[in-house]
């Protein structure tokens, strides 16, 4: 619809490539962005009981190293075609992944940083409602029509509708 292609189109402004990270995750300040993504890291315990791995009780995770990645999250504003899938999924009312990646994103390949922009948050906000209002008055739409066309209303004459 039209309201998709519009916030697509914004949403491609505001956040293209701006909602990658990198999967060292446990440290704050490393890597700060894109450049310094690299080499490996150990990951704590509880970072694999956070991302579903079973890491059996004998094995140390000191002595796992992953290597650092830059990554971009399935959800985002990279192109037109993906960002019309976020925002059918923030539609949807499964928005809060895009949401906060959204928030704590702190430009072109640095490292996101926890409640960095909060008002972004309005983006889908905003979305939400309008997005929502278009799909409800379609629905509306599409019942009122179905029937009209189930009574017969839709096809009789203006006499016949007085007759």
């Amino acid at each position: 619809s039209a309201v998709s292609t519009v916030f697509a189109t914004l949403g491609i402004g505001f956040f293209s490539s701006q909602l990658d990270y990198c999967n060292d995750s446990e440290t704050l300040e490393y890597p700060s962005g894109q450049e310094e993504c690299i080499g490996t890291w150990a990951p704590s315990r509880a970072w694999f009981d956070e991302n579903l791995f079973e890491l059996p009780a004998s094995v140390d995770s000191d002595m796992i190293l992953m290597p650092r990645a830059w990554l971009t999250p399935p959800w985002n504003f990279d192109h037109f075609g993906r960002a019309t899938l976020t925002l059918f999924r923030v539609v949807t009312l499964e928005w809060l992944g895009p949401a906060y990646a959204s928030i704590d994103s702190t430009g072109l390949s640095s490292q996101p940083k926890e409640n960095f922009a909060e008002w972004r948050i309005l983006f889908f906000v905003l979305f939400i409602f309008v997005g929502r209002f278009f799909v409800v008055n379609l629905f509306v739409a599409v019942t009122v029509e179905y029937f009209k066309v189930s009574s017969g209303s839709s096809i009789l004459t203006l006499n016949q509708k007085r007759w």
